[in-house]
């Protein structure tokens, strides 16, 4: 039930901080404040020459995200007290309450106020918040990150690390705030932030004054922002069947963003209606409205779980940002060449591409359509400056603001595509001895070539859209005519293991930790290559088609790919993330070709088990009603 606001703030003050000593300042409680507006330096971040060389999407996020980081507002402090604790309101507006000379004080009474200030008045949620010296909201209760590269040395626009570790020494990956807005916060501490970036949960830094070892010097990534006073999160939706996100690069200004065709949606999500997701994995409602459906999800983060989650018994895994670029598509050059020829104007580069992808493929081992959809992504469909002038394709070589110096020159397209398959994926980011590899897929900003391809943390689910896109006009826009998607049968590591050949010789572990340039590791995904299980070195297996076809211990990988030869992985630590069509059958419980009385013994050792319980296999819920019962039984019964 909503209540009133019946109780004064400045005896709501002199209650709830006693630690406070009561001044002259806590007359003002409950006075709103006054904002100023704090310029940048203004210098263009991008030269010319730079900005020449970027896609059409890239200029307008540019224009756009200098426009908007070129100033922003801070409150005026009220007092000369090192930090200031307020109340935050949905309309923008600040009110406030007391102060701290330290920053553990001042959260520590926003933490304590936060049953009795945190109120509903009227249809607005009030949240506690904490500002320093000069006006910058520095913590509130319920808030969220928001990607701001912002220094006190110089006006050029830079990339962001997000480090593995509190100290700022590990830089895990980078993003840029051209491409992304809000960061939900994990834990939030004074000079640092962890926040949860595209899959991936590191921290960034909030101090301006420290150089966090990766540009030189001071500045900083991420401003803090009351959760309540998002307006245009970024969110996933379904038309038609098809799941939709779209990527807000601004979360308070109306419909600043942009909508991608992603995937088939999952049968959990309804068509037209909303859903909150920072990882693509898990999916939260939006019924209790952005702000309290953005609280549930964080907090939800911040105890590692997704319990409040619409699927958190069942993560979703979308098929083309997992799908291993060791596969080959179902499309012939001609058919590629048919999507190009009708969706490219005549000058584009990627012209009569088809024969030189499916070349690609066979011989470096890159999956023709995943490199047509990041040849799109890259050359903005091959009209870009880069691809016109160099024949450069997929950026090689080129940096976020070196893109017109540093970018190789290529005398044709295809001698670019055939670079890209060879040394970029094959040697690079799918060889499990270098250091690029986060995993043989597009990925996120947590597994994946993402990790380190790109700053844009949405890169892969952009040449993803693109690889729907093409699926769906060479099936005349029928999702069940798409040769495609679902087509290989994908499973994720879940623990250890090995990969082996035929023979019983070691390709490459799978190791416990991420560690590039060691071997692959667990959450990294591999295509089954025929369904049915065999016998290597006496363990059951499954034939996969490896990282690199030749061993670790031999060094780095060639980048010419053999189709022929398998990679064979123990049937353990491993869970399946899709049904694929030359996958297994839901009844082939035992995966060896048959279903047998066999496997009807094993489902019924596992009966009246449910999901979330310790040892819960979803593989014997064939009917996925969440429990083992007798309608999985029969289901086997009638395939004898």
């Amino acid at each position: 039930m909503m209540i009133k606001k019946i109780i004064s703030m400045s005896v709501l003050a002199m209650v709830l901080l006693p630690q406070i000593p009561v001044s002259a300042a806590d007359i003002m409680s409950g006075q709103k404040y006054e904002k100023k507006v704090v310029k940048t330096i203004t210098k263009t971040f991008l030269s010319p020459a730079e900005e020449e060389n970027l896609t059409e999407e890239e200029k307008i996020l540019a224009e756009e995200s200098e426009l908007e980081k070129s100033s922003y507002e801070t409150l005026v402090p009220k007092t000369d007290a090192n930090y200031e604790v307020t109340l935050a309101y949905s309309d923008g507006s600040y009110s406030y309450v007391g102060n701290a000379s330290t920053y553990d004080k001042a959260v520590q009474t926003a933490e304590a106020s936060t049953g009795s200030l945190t109120v509903t008045f009227a249809s607005d949620v009030v949240i506690p918040t904490v500002i320093n010296s000069v006006g910058e909201v520095v913590y509130a209760t319920e808030d969220i990150g928001r990607s701001w590269y912002k220094s006190n040395t110089s006006g050029r626009h830079e990339t962001s690390n997000v480090f593995a570790d509190p100290g700022l020494t590990d830089a895990y990956t980078y993003i840029h705030d051209w491409y992304i807005s809000e960061l939900p916060l994990i834990e939030d501490r004074e000079r640092e932030a962890k926040v949860l970036v595209a899959g991936y949960e590191g921290w960034m830094n909030k101090d301006i004054n420290r150089d966090p070892n990766h540009d030189g010097y001071n500045n900083s990534d991420i401003v803090i922002q009351p959760i309540n006073q998002v307006t245009n999160p970024s969110y996933y939706t379904v038309t038609n069947g098809l799941l939709k996100h779209f990527i807000s690069t601004s979360m308070d200004t109306a419909g600043k963003g942009t909508m991608r065709t992603i995937g088939i949606a999952p049968s959990f999500l309804k068509e037209g209606q909303t859903y909150y997701s920072y990882d693509g994995n898990y999916f939260y409602d939006s019924s209790q409205g952005i702000t309290n459906s953005l609280i549930t999800l964080t907090r939800d983060l911040r105890n590692g779980n997704h319990n409040n989650s619409i699927n958190s018994q069942n993560p979703y895994y979308n098929y083309y940002n997992y799908l291993p670029f060791r596969t080959k598509t179902n499309y012939t050059a001609e058919d590629l060449d048919r999507y190009i020829n009708n969706n490219t104007q005549s000058t584009s580069k990627l012209r009569g591409l088809g024969q030189a992808l499916k070349e690609a493929e066979q011989v470096y081992g890159v999956n023709a359509l995943l490199a047509l959809s990041v040849a799109i992504n890259e050359s903005g469909r091959g009209m870009s400056t880069l691809a016109q002038e160099k024949n450069n394709l997929f950026g090689l070589n080129a940096t976020d603001y070196n893109t017109s110096v540093n970018a190789t020159y290529y005398s044709s397209t295809r001698d670019c595509v055939m670079e890209f398959a060879k040394t970029y994926i094959s040697r690079g980011y799918t060889d499990t001895t270098d250091w690029r590899d986060y995993g043989g897929f597009l990925g996120n900003k947590k597994l994946g070539a993402n990790v380190k391809y790109a700053s844009d943390p949405f890169w892969s689910e952009k040449a993803v859209s693109f690889a729907m896109e093409i699926e769906l006009y060479l099936s005349d826009q029928n999702v069940a005519n798409m040769k495609d998607y679902n087509y290989y049968q994908l499973i994720r590591y879940t623990g250890t293991n090995t990969v082996k050949t035929s023979s019983g010789n070691l390709l490459y572990n799978i190791q416990g930790t991420v560690n590039p340039g060691y071997g692959s590791f667990v959450g990294a995904v591999s295509a089954i290559s025929t369904a049915r299980t065999t016998s290597v070195a006496g363990v059951n297996s499954f034939e996969i088609n490896p990282e690199r076809t030749t061993p670790n211990s031999l060094g780095n990988f060639d980048g010419f790919y053999d189709w022929n030869i398998k990679g064979y992985i123990n049937t353990s630590n491993i869970e399946f993330v899709n049904k694929g069509k030359n996958g297994f059958r839901d009844e082939d419980i035992d995966f060896d070709g048959n279903i047998s009385f066999t496997d009807l013994a094993i489902v019924g050792q596992a009966y009246n088990s449910r999901a979330g319980e310790l040892g819960w296999n979803s593989k014997y819920d064939i009917n996925g009603d969440g429990i083992v019962d007798i309608y999985d039984l029969v289901k086997i019964s009638r395939n004898l």
